[in-house]
């Protein structure tokens, strides 16, 4: 599946890169509940291993 995503970037700064429309608090919130959701299952499969 295609999807064209219009990218904001700043040529003095090319490091930053930005997608319009997104917000980055609710992005980066999302990105931590997912990892921490995965670190608690992998704990938890390790903990009933040993």
């Amino acid at each position: 599946m295609d999807a064209l995503v219009p990218v904001c970037y700043d040529p003095a700064r090319p490091e930053r890169v930005a997608v319009p429309g997104v917000r980055q608090v609710r992005s980066d919130v999302f990105w931590l509940l997912l990892g921490t959701a995965f670190v608690v299952c992998g704990a938890a499969l390790l903990a009933r291993v040993l």
